[in-house]
């Protein structure tokens, strides 16, 4: 699912969309404090090392794609310009993940609920859906998948018979 140097790029890029939705716009100001806490890595540290941490966050967002450029300014917060792709996209409503529970989720049970979220949106279910489309749809590693999802109830199969084959 979010390989371990991808999973401060796919948060940061979360709470991006997050704060953008909420003030309405596409160009706004993030405070670094404030990202840095949310990505879990102000661990009593000087200002200029956050500061770096946050910059290679923006860097590992261009994995995505150039949708999310920002400004640093010297001893302020970033000005960040958000520019998400065109194309399909779905709604996740805070029945399927809310912002406070980004920062306290692991990152595999994020993305579990985003799944989830888009499913719901074509009227479908992740647990009605087989396997392997789910592997091949969302590039899923069946490890992966069994770990996030655990056990999955396998197909009932018709019973064998104790009889001897008379035939």
């Amino acid at each position: 699912m979010i390989t371990h140097r991808n999973e401060r790029g796919m948060k940061l890029l979360l709470l991006l969309i997050y704060l953008s939705e909420a003030e309405g716009r596409r160009k706004f100001w993030i405070s670094i404090e404030s990202a840095a806490r949310f990505l879990n890595i102000l661990q009593d540290k000087d200002r200029a090392w956050i500061r770096q941490e946050i910059r290679i966050a923006f860097r590992n967002l261009k994995k995505y794609g150039d949708c999310a450029q920002a400004r640093f300014y010297r001893g302020d917060d970033a000005e960040v310009a958000l520019a998400l792709p065109a194309g399909p996209a779905f709604t996740v409503g805070s029945y399927d993940l809310s912002a406070g529970e980004l920062a306290l989720l692991e990152d595999n049970q994020i993305f579990l609920r985003l799944v989830r979220a888009r499913l719901r949106g074509e009227g479908k279910r992740l647990e009605d859906l087989p396997q392997k489309e789910i592997e091949k749809r969302f590039f899923l590693d069946d490890r992966t998948l069994r770990r996030t999802l655990g056990p999955r109830a396998q197909p009932a199969r018709a019973p064998r018979s104790t009889q001897p084959d008379r035939g």
